[in-house]
């Protein structure tokens, strides 16, 4: 049986990941912003690595990100 206290830890080890996830992406569009498409990619590799799947708005803009930082144009 879990103890009230375990139910209150789990609950807020999931909040701070999701406020962790939520910094991340806003990094990334930050990078994004100031043209640094390398690191804005970095960030969303770094989500990836620790098994969070990207939502469709960040896998397009991904995609994005990759074509600027090809050369293909601003993202």
């Amino acid at each position: 049986m879990m103890t009230t206290a375990r139910r209150e830890a789990q609950r807020s080890s999931r909040a701070e990941h999701a406020g962790a996830v939520r910094r991340t992406l806003a990094w990334a569009d930050e990078a994004a912003a100031a043209g640094e498409h390398a690191d804005a990619l970095a960030w969303l590799a770094t989500l990836e690595a620790a098994g969070h799947e990207l939502s469709s708005e960040y896998e397009s803009k991904r995609e994005a990100w990759q074509i600027a930082l090809a050369g293909g144009g601003a993202a």
